[in-house]
């Protein structure tokens, strides 16, 4: 995935592809990256956006889901659109900075 322009998530019916795609636009928008997931049906974009609500909601107002053109997709467009400024606007370095530093001593000491 570091060194690839795009992932290719298959399989049948209950086997994690929405949990492993969910983890991975984790891990990239972690790591200050963009994401961009396609579907050819609607409904495989409408289960991950529910999942990211359900399993990873503290990402989701990051999320930017175009589903189609009616009201709650539209809806759904302006609160992610208002999250990500929010984000943005409140953004503080020196304290990210220090809570990132702290985490990371934190898992040293859990792996020790």
């Amino acid at each position: 995935m570091q060194n690839s322009d795009g992932v290719l998530v298959q399989g049948p019916p209950g086997t994690g592809k929405s949990h492993t795609i969910v983890n991975l636009i984790c891990h990239l928008i972690a790591t200050n990256q963009r994401v961009l997931v396609t579907s050819q049906k609607p409904r495989a974009l409408e289960i991950l956006r529910d999942f990211i609500k359900e399993k990873a909601s503290e990402i989701s107002p990051l999320v930017v889901v175009q589903l189609g053109a009616d009201r709650e997709s539209m809806e759904a467009m302006d609160h992610s659109v208002m999250g990500i400024t929010g984000r943005q606007n409140y953004w503080d370095t020196e304290k990210n900075a220090k809570e990132i530093e702290n985490l990371e001593k934190s898992l040293d000491e859990l792996r020790r």
